[in-house]
This record gives C-alpha cells, structure tokens and sequence, in this order.
C-alpha cells in the first residue's frame, strides 16, 4: 500500500510532464538540434522514469527522447539524479519503508479513519529509535 501511494504521485507528475511536452512538440520538432533549458529536467525524468516504471507507454517515448536528446543527454538522465523531478526521485523506486515510518503511517490511518490503535511496546520502541521518533 506505502509503494502504491508513492507510485500514484509519481504517476500524477508523470502525466503533467507528459501533457507539458506534448503542447512543445511542435517547437521541439522546429528546433531538434537544440533542446530548451526549460525542458531538460522534464525530459531527463522521463528518460529516467522510463526506465524504472513499468510503463510500456513511457518506455516507447523514453526512446524516442533518445533519439532526440542524444546519447550523453540519456546518459545524464541516468546517472546524475539531481536533474531529475524530486518527487520522481525519490518515489518511483520501490523501497522498503523504515519500520518506524510504517508504524507511524499506520497510526494515521487509525486517527484518520477514527480507529483507536495504539501500538504495542515493541512498536513504540522501534518508534523511538527511527529519525521519526514520537
């Protein structure tokens, strides 16, 4: 559920990316030998995000962007994270969560629902050691 809720803000970015180069395609088709400053981080995420997804559809355009972009643009795109949208960053791989950061998510779904839950010793103690914390 925690890998579900992160992958759908990734999709949600994915697709406001995608939406923002298809209205530039006709520029991008004008100016093929340059790429707009304003568009690398976009399209280094979605050469990025390509790759890492599961998206046939995103994969076919991460090739395609390849073509356009060249070689050492894609290369970028995959080694230096830092040109990539943050939320694409840090979301689309799947990780497993800290315990504490499961607990605590947990504890908000109980409030949020208006489910009493509190955790149990152990899950207190492994609340206290995470960055968390109580």
């Amino acid at each position: 559920m925690i890998n579900d809720e992160r992958m759908v803000l990734c999709y949600d970015v994915l697709a406001m990316l995608c939406s923002f180069v298809l209205e530039r395609i006709p520029f991008l088709q004008k100016t093929r030998k340059e790429i707009p400053p304003d568009m690398y981080m976009t399209l280094h995420t979605l050469i990025y995000a390509g790759s890492r997804s599961g998206i046939d559809e995103l994969m076919t355009a991460r090739r395609q962007l390849s073509t356009l972009c060249g070689k050492e643009f894609v290369k970028k795109s995959e080694t230096d994270e830092m040109c990539v949208n943050e939320i694409i960053r840090e979301n689309i791989n799947i990780v497993m969560p800290e315990e504490g950061w499961k607990v605590e998510r947990l504890m908000q779904l109980a409030k949020d629902e208006g489910i009493q839950y509190s955790p149990t010793e152990m899950s207190n103690q492994v609340l206290q050691a995470s960055p968390i914390g109580l």
